[in-house]
């Protein structure tokens, strides 16, 4: 956990010294509209708002993992998870700026193979230059909905 939090504080302090920021709004929307097209399972509107050089990294404890790299890798990751899991669907709950990134909490919905409604919660940070998602950092592990919410 503590490598997590010194991560977020680098990216604060990075996103509060940049030259240019967009303002919170036009950051906001870029992420908004990424997820609406990934809840239409709409790939080519979700890279309208990706950089061409993209990357889509993950942070399990203090391993940092590039899953993407460039649009066409993140097409084809995008293509095989909405195959593996077509009901997945996501919402954020909850996000705040910091210089040129989104901090977001997401909860991911989707049917089980057993038929019933599954649900957790994620964190994840974007970064937006230009109006484009330059870098996507997703923080796992993803945990229940209701601690963020309850408490519990």
């Amino acid at each position: 956990m503590k490598h997590v939090i010194s991560f977020l504080v680098v990216v604060m302090l990075y996103g509060c010294a940049a030259d240019e920021v967009e303002s919170f709004a036009t950051s906001s929307d870029v992420v908004d509209e990424f997820m609406t097209a990934f809840n239409a399972h709409d790939i080519d509107a979700m890279l309208v708002h990706a950089d061409e050089d993209i990357r889509w990294m993950s942070i399990t404890g203090d391993q940092l993992v590039t899953e993407t790299s460039g649009q066409q890798q993140l097409r084809e990751m995008l293509a095989e998870y909405f195959e593996n899991i077509p009901s997945t669907q996501s919402a954020i709950m909850a996000s705040e700026r910091g210089g040129p990134f989104i901090m977001t909490v997401e909860r991911a919905t989707w049917t089980g193979s057993d038929g019933e409604k599954k649900s957790s919660c994620s964190n994840a940070v974007y970064e937006i230059r230009d109006r484009v998602i330059l870098n996507v950092w997703y923080i796992y592990p993803a945990y229940s909905c209701l601690r963020v919410w309850t408490g519990q």
